[in-house]
């Protein structure tokens, strides 16, 4: 009776460590692919502070990557910052204050950078200011 006691007891308790890891494993995968979405919101944030602070005429293309981690993202760019969202949760990189626009029209309040889609990253000067242009390729 002792015998049969012990063996549910150590089943249980190996039921809810194993339970705990799962969770934990859980956990960390999720917080890999939050800071794979906050490097790559930090690369896009990058390439367009390069691009403007050295002029006009200068050019970067950057490709983006079809998921983060194994999750669709939504990444938008405006003349505050580059956000991202990934499963609900958002984030933020802040650039340097400028005016952006699409490669379509005048002025654009927010661009949607697509995943999966290569990107150029333009400045040029419009009116006597630097503008920085981003279009699909």
């Amino acid at each position: 009776m002792e015998l049969i006691f012990t063996t549910l007891f150590f089943i249980f308790i190996l039921t809810g460590m194993v339970s705990v890891v799962s969770d934990r494993l859980d956990v960390t995968n999720r917080t890999e692919e939050l800071l794979d979405a906050r490097m790559l919101v930090e690369t896009v944030a990058n390439s367009i502070n390069n691009v403007y602070t050295a002029g006009n005429g200068q050019n970067m293309d950057i490709v983006l990557p079809p998921t983060v981690g194994n999750s669709s993202y939504k990444l938008l760019v405006n003349s505050s910052g580059v956000y991202i969202e990934v499963e609900g949760m958002k984030g933020k990189a802040a650039i340097l204050p400028m005016k952006i626009r699409d490669g379509l029209s005048n002025t654009s309040h927010k661009i949607e950078m697509l995943p999966g889609r290569t990107y150029s990253i333009k400045n040029e000067k419009i009116d006597n200011q630097s503008v920085i242009i981003i279009f699909s390729k």
